[in-house]
């Protein structure tokens, strides 16, 4: 494994949990002094590395190597659930789409909680600038 794989958690962590460690950890289910570790340059076990992998539907191989695309792939199973029965196949697929799903929300609603705090800026720096418009107007007179 690679020393730089603490970049690669870390990557993870900003672009998936806005750099909140505890909300990874979470996810994940590790504890957030373990994430801090992880992000200091202690290399996770393959559990955790199994955890991130699984839990958050990031490539084993990018993970790990550094190689890839950082999501596994979708619909990847198909060779793997080959000798399944039917029910199990979609059963599998259905997993796969709501883990994506699942993922999708969480990105959208760190998206949405930036945009509030994005418009709570804009209407303080408005305030603040009416606030100085009309001290200037007063002072002037």
């Amino acid at each position: 494994m690679s020393n730089t794989i603490y970049l690669r958690i870390e990557r993870i962590v900003n672009e998936l949990f806005n750099g909140n460690k505890s909300e990874f950890a979470r996810n994940i289910g590790v504890s957030e002094s373990g994430v801090r570790s992880y992000l200091t340059g202690t290399i996770p076990n393959a559990n955790v590395l199994e955890k991130i992998a699984s839990n958050l539907g990031i490539s084993c191989e990018w993970l790990v190597l550094g190689q890839g695309d950082i999501f596994a792939h979708s619909i990847g199973i198909e060779g793997a659930l080959d000798d399944l029965p039917i029910e199990d196949k979609l059963l599998a697929i259905i997993k796969e789409k709501d883990d994506k799903i699942e993922q999708l929300a969480r990105s959208v609603g760190r998206l949405e909680g930036e945009l509030s705090v994005l418009k709570k800026m804009i209407i303080s720096n408005n305030e603040q600038k009416d606030a100085g418009d009309v001290e200037c107007v007063d002072v002037a007179r």
